[in-house]
């Protein structure tokens, strides 16, 4: 759902592409916060919230938009990787659809225009939060993400989520 109420397809934008109609998202990719740069030959397919109908040519909505992942069983979440994104939000909740955090975590500004080279990524460490079902990204303006890592929950470790969860019944 795009951040005016209607609903988009989430699509995969391949960022090697060099005659893309929306070269912020082309290679060469920077990450800011590092030192050095991390990528000249793309990120290869990331998603993308679609500005239009058709897809074509693939476009970044640029009024954001919201995009809920459920996963089939709990994991542990460790990173997300952020393509030109200037604002917004990632909520993660666990199979009750509580949020696991007290605040969202914020999406990191990288921002970057048709005149910007390299354009920028940065990967959002979350710290290994366990028990997430459902990763809920707000993005306030365009961009795209890649690269969610995760983890299963092992049966030992899922086994206390799972007796909390029966003890809030």
């Amino acid at each position: 759902v795009d951040s005016n109420g209607a609903e988009d397809a989430l699509i995969t934008f391949d960022t090697n592409l060099a005659s893309a109609e929306d070269p912020d998202l082309v290679a060469p990719f920077d990450d800011p916060n590092t030192v050095g740069f991390e990528n000249e030959t793309g990120l290869g397919s990331i998603a993308i919230i679609a500005e239009s109908d058709t897809y074509i040519p693939p476009d970044d909505e640029a009024s954001g938009g919201k995009v809920s992942f459920v996963f089939d069983k709990l994991v542990t979440l460790k990173s997300t990787t952020f393509v030109d994104t200037k604002s917004g939000t990632v909520t993660l909740l666990d199979i009750d659809g509580v949020p696991l955090t007290i605040n969202p975590f914020d999406i990191p500004d990288v921002d970057t225009d048709d005149t910007t080279n390299p354009n920028q990524f940065s990967k959002l460490v979350y710290g290994e939060i366990s028990g997430v079902k459902t990763m809920i990204i707000e993005l306030g303006e365009s961009g795209g993400c890649d690269n969610i890592v995760v983890q299963p929950v092992t049966v030992p470790a899922a086994l206390p989520l799972v007796l909390a969860g029966v003890g809030g019944l």
